[in-house]
């Protein structure tokens, strides 16, 4: 096929950019959108791409790439004297001819103007591709941002897919491409599924597939994120699965054999017992949970691949689950997970720190002083993670200084990769949360400047997974204590150890 050699000259070229990564990227700067009629697309490129044409038998190649932060972003789009679609030419034969050479990470399907195509993630030795293909009458387009040592961010990828829009006959269409990850991820909403017997909040609009095998109909709920995909499958019975012995270890027992398990909790919900996991293998690391209702039976899972999702995001998909009994609406919300011994957790108040903080646990408070500034390191270790709040107090005012949670998290990242980064608020002051990891360990982090005080918090992964909603109880029931509050006495003889 005329694309094979073109594509082949991609990779070569970028393998290249390895050792040339932090001279070249500054070249792309800015995202702008760029009209290549003669191509038959419109796309937004992160800086000026070059655009070569190759004419082979009764077709024409364009290949359209730019180098952006270490990784290409290129478009390869064929315009035929034939009509591909009647030649039986689709996304799906495009991206079988592609992946021969790689190990398939992922797969999955968009629709553009009706049309179907592939989106898929592989990988080799040394490159990640990030892929999509698609066939539209007489032009074939083949989309990939290659990645060589340094990895593209998720919203990059999908501005670069999703601002695709094809220019047939010259003549731009008015349906742009229908991303496949949720548009920069603007809103979380909730959305109910009678049939399947649930409501849960998804963060985009969810795919809905259902199959009907026996007795049992079952329904494949998913929308994908930020590189993360959360997905329900939720199955309902003619019979009553819990009298049949089926419950959520069961459903869990089965599911986790192709895994190594990370970590595992128990909840509850309307009475009933349900698993909470972290199951992890050579490329996926997924956030689990099970259960079983009556004749219905549900797992609920955020699979990361490449890219992790945020605790706070994990959480607020698992808790946000209410089961739909005879598709009648329950009233009683999925009670927040504390892990079966989450009577251990406890408030703990620290007047000198400034802060109030849960931990899983009594923890250990160390002070240091150096110059003007006094350094406290709180922290506790639970089933193999370490919880600790590193918080400083400074003789002047840090955010006049310059200091931030951005500075504070850019200092700190050093050492690590970057999974993921999110912002959250405090009290009107901006905050970062990250997930970092190196080879030994992931860290669920966050960092915060308030006056005169910075606070790090982080919960440190060393072969244990915390659970989500172990991570999001640490982060979110942090309160900040200035010297002017009160704070009561009585208080402090329990919780300031």
């Amino acid at each position: 096929m005329i694309f094979t050699s073109t594509l082949s000259k991609i990779l070569t070229f970028s393998l290249a950019l390895s050792g040339l990564i932090f001279t070249q990227y500054s070249m792309a700067q800015s995202w702008s959108s760029y009209t290549f009629p003669k191509a038959g697309l419109k796309c937004d490129f992160p800086g000026e791409p070059s655009h070569d044409i190759t004419t082979k038998e009764n077709a024409t190649t364009h290949t359209i790439k730019v180098t952006y932060k270490g990784a290409v972003y290129a478009f390869v789009a064929t315009k035929s004297a034939v009509n591909l679609e009647e030649n039986g030419e689709s996304g799906e034969t495009l991206y079988a001819a592609f992946k021969k050479k790689y190990k398939e990470a992922n797969k999955a399907e968009f629709k553009y103007a009706g049309k179907k195509g592939v989106e898929g993630k592989l990988i080799s030795e040394k490159t990640h591709i990030n892929y999509r293909s698609l066939v539209v009458g007489n032009y074939s387009f083949q989309a990939m941002v290659i990645n060589v040592g340094s990895f593209a961010t998720a919203s990059d990828v999908n501005r670069f897919f999703s601002s695709f829009v094809h220019l047939k006959e010259q003549v731009e269409l008015e349906k742009p491409l229908v991303p496949v990850v949720s548009e920069a991820g603007k809103d979380w909403k909730s959305y109910t599924f009678p049939k399947a017997g649930l409501k849960c909040d998804f963060p985009g609009e969810p795919s809905h597939d259902i199959t009907t095998k026996e007795n049992a109909t079952t329904h494949k709920i998913k929308v994908t994120y930020k590189g993360a995909v959360y997905a329900f499958v939720a199955t309902k019975s003619a019979v009553n699965l819990e009298e049949n012995e089926e419950s959520g270890e069961t459903l869990y027992a089965a599911f986790k054999k192709k895994y190594k398990e990370a970590n595992k909790a128990g909840f509850k919900y309307a009475g009933k017992y349900g698993v909470e996991a972290k199951l992890i293998s050579e490329k996926t690391h997924i956030n689990y949970r099970s259960l079983v209702i009556g004749n219905y039976s549900f797992q609920a899972m955020v699979i990361n691949v490449g890219s992790f999702a945020t605790a706070s995001d994990v959480n607020r998909f698992f808790s946000s689950f209410v089961h739909l009994e005879k598709e009648v609406e329950l009233k009683k919300p999925l009670a927040p997970v504390v892990s079966v011994v989450g009577k251990d957790w406890k408030s703990y108040t620290f007047p000198k720190a400034g802060l109030k903080c849960n931990f899983p646990g009594e923890p250990s408070h160390d002070i240091t002083t150096k110059e003007n500034a006094t350094t406290h390191t709180i922290k506790v270790t639970y089933k193999g993670a370490v919880y600790a709040f590193v918080a400083t107090k400074s003789a002047v005012n840090l955010e006049e200084n310059g200091e931030s949670g951005e500075t504070l998290y850019a200092d700190f990242k050093k050492k690590y990769k970057e999974a993921n980064k999110a912002g959250f608020k405090y009290a009107g002051k901006n905050g970062v949360e990250a997930k970092l990891i190196s080879e030994k360990t992931h860290i669920n982090y966050r960092s915060l400047v308030v006056g005169n005080y910075s606070f790090q918090a982080m919960v440190i992964n060393v072969g244990s997974f915390a659970t989500a909603s172990d991570v999001n109880r640490f982060f979110s029931s942090f309160v900040h204590i200035n010297d002017t509050q009160p704070i009561n006495k009585e208080e402090l003889k329990k919780e300031d150890r």
